[in-house]
C-alpha cells in the first residue's frame, strides 16, 4: 500500500479522533522531532530525524525545505504511521 493509501486509510479512521486532539498531537511529536547532519548535494538533500530515541535517515529532493519535510514526518506520526515507513515511502513516492 502507497503512502498516499496509508494516510487516506488512517484519515478515515482518525475521523473517530477529534480534530483538536490531532492538531494537539501534530504539534506536540514537531516538537519533540530533531533534525540533524543535513547535507545538501545537487538535487538531493539528505538528514537524520532523531524522536523518541530512534534516529532515521532520510533524503529528499533539494527542491523542498527540510522545514517543510519534517511537518510532513510530524502529520505521519499523528497518524500513526512509523518513522522508518515515512521515510521509505518518502524515498519511494518521489520526493526524492
Amino acid at each position: 500500500m502507497g503512502i498516499l493509501s496509508k494516510i487516506k486509510s488512517l484519515f478515515v479512521e482518525s475521523q473517530k479522533r477529534p480534530f483538536n486532539q490531532f492538531c494537539s498531537d501534530y504539534l506536540k511529536i514537531k516538537a519533540e522531532l530533531a533534525v540533524s547532519d543535513v547535507n545538501v548535494s545537487g538535487k538531493e538533500t539528505n538528514f537524520k530525524v532523531m524522536w523518541r530515541g530512534s534516529v532515521v535517515p532520510f533524503w529528499v529532493s533539494s527542491k523542498y525545505q527540510v522545514s517543510d519535510i519534517v511537518s510532513v514526518i510530524a502529520a505521519g506520526l499523528a497518524f500513526g504511521l512509523n518513522l522508518v515507513e515515512i521515510s521509505q515511502e518518502l524515498k519511494n513516492y518521489g520526493l526524492a
